[in-house]
């Protein structure tokens, strides 16, 4: 997994220092070892195109975006896919991982917004793709269509949303409670399991 680096963070330079951060942008590749690995692509020029990997399922991952307090994914055909705004944002090279704190996002199909997200926490796996929305998230698809769990996940991989923990999926006067849903990022065709109780508004 490559990151490519478009604005220098400061707040990134401080928590990583200067070695640590060209070690998590380059994939986390052990410190002092001679080279890239083989089959890698060379170190990033200083306008970088977009870096792809292929992980062992073969799907291509998208190219990802870090610039100070926001976090962007691309699909495979570069569009942007979705879109994570924070109060504050962390790395941490050692799990591969972008934590961040109040969070709104958005996300894309095919270039059109479908999905829109506030949640007080977010982690973005740099080794996965996936996207973890975490404490009290609140989602809104096209047609009115609300959903409210604990937990949210984006398996970029799967191209699966998956919410646990207190679910609520509520459409016009209908609302049902599970808990767990499995949906496309559009709340379309939804799959709940786990406890499901159904209240029709008068």
């Amino acid at each position: 997994m490559r990151v490519r680096w478009q604005t220098a963070a400061a707040v990134l330079l401080v928590l990583l220092g200067l070695g640590g951060l060209i070690w998590f942008i380059r994939g986390g590749a052990p410190a002092g070892s001679s080279g890239s690995p083989a089959g890698a692509s060379p170190p990033p020029s200083a306008t970088p195109s977009p870096a792809r990997t292929v992980p062992p399922g073969g799907t291509s991952l998208p190219p990802v975006s870090v610039e100070e307090s926001r976090i962007t994914g691309g699909d495979a055909a570069g569009r942007l896919q979705w879109d994570l705004r924070a109060a504050t944002l962390e790395t941490d090279a050692a799990r591969q991982e972008v934590r961040l704190q109040r969070v709104e996002g958005k996300f894309y199909e095919r270039g059109a917004l479908v999905l829109t997200v506030a949640a007080a926490g977010a982690v973005f796996s740099t080794k996965t793709q996936d996207v973890t929305l975490s404490g009290g998230v609140r989602a809104r698809a096209a047609g009115d269509r609300l959903l409210a769990a604990e937990r949210v996940q984006w398996l970029a991989a799967r191209r699966l949303l998956v919410a646990t923990g207190n679910v609520r999926l509520t459409q016009d006067r209908i609302m049902v409670r599970a808990d767990r849903l499995e949906s496309d990022i559009a709340l379309r065709k939804t799959k709940l399991s786990g406890n499901i109780r159904v209240m029709v508004r008068e």
